[in-house]
């Protein structure tokens, strides 16, 4: 029943935190990528799929592309995703 979601969840974990494809519209604009409100959504998304399957594969794409934006130089007065970015880290730390 849930295949086709499965599967396309599958394909956007197969992009790279530089290029995520659920923020493709930005990338064909040129902009450069930065943690947004949309990779915390995916990243809680992910989060609750862990819960409900215990798939290791979801913890480790969370912790890569967490890992490659807390890399990321910090613009000052940018909040955009800060606070979905807790949220989801603090969900990713009860699971531990």
């Amino acid at each position: 029943m849930y295949t086709k979601i499965l599967n396309y969840i599958e394909t956007l974990m197969e992009s790279k935190p530089e290029l995520p494809l659920w923020n493709i519209e930005s990338i064909k604009q040129g902009k450069k990528p930065a943690w947004n409100y949309i990779d915390g959504c995916m990243i809680s998304s992910l989060i609750e799929l862990y819960k409900t399957t215990k798939e290791q594969k979801y913890i480790d794409f969370i912790l890569n592309f967490v890992d490659y934006y807390v890399s990321e130089p910090i613009v000052e007065n940018d909040a955009k995703g800060v606070g979905p970015f807790i949220m989801a880290f603090t969900e990713l730390i009860k699971l531990k």
